[in-house]
C-alpha cells in the first residue's frame, strides 16, 4: 500500500486529464466516505453534527462541485481560451464604454450593484 508522501508524488506526477479524473473521483469518494451518518462525525472539518444543517451544506456542496465540474468539462475543450479570451475583450470594450455596474457583495455573501 502508498504511504501518504507517495501518493503526493503520485499525484504530482499525473497528467492534466489524469488529474481531473482524479479530483472527480476523490470527490465522490469523499462525499460517500465522510458524508454519510456513520462517518460525519468523524471527519475532521465536521466538529459538531447537525442533520439539517450538514444536509443543507451537503447539497450546497454537491451543487457547488456539480457546476465546478461543469466548468472544467467547458474549458477542457480546445476552443475554450480564445472564446475567454473574446469575453475578456467584450467586458473590457463595455468597460471602457461606460457600460458596467460597479458590484458589492452583500452580508450574505451574494454580489449586488452598488
Amino acid at each position: 500500500m502508498l504511504k501518504v508522501d507517495e501518493l503526493k508524488v503520485a499525484v504530482q506526477q499525473l497528467s492534466e486529464p489524469e488529474l481531473l479524473d482524479f479530483q472527480t473521483w476523490y470527490r465522490a469518494f469523499e462525499a460517500a466516505h465522510w458524508h454519510d451518518s456513520e462517518n460525519a462525525i468523524h471527519h475532521p472539518s465536521e466538529a459538531v453534527w447537525d442533520e439539517g444543517t450538514h444536509e443543507d451544506e451537503l447539497e450546497k456542496e454537491e451543487t457547488s462541485r456539480a457546476a465546478d465540474e461543469q466548468w472544467e468539462a467547458i474549458l477542457a475543450q480546445p476552443e475554450a481560451r480564445s472564446l475567454m479570451r473574446q469575453m475578456a475583450r467584450e467586458a473590457l470594450a463595455e468597460y471602457r464604454a461606460g457600460r458596467t455596474t460597479e458590484i458589492v457583495v452583500t452580508e450574505d455573501g451574494r454580489l449586488a450593484p452598488a
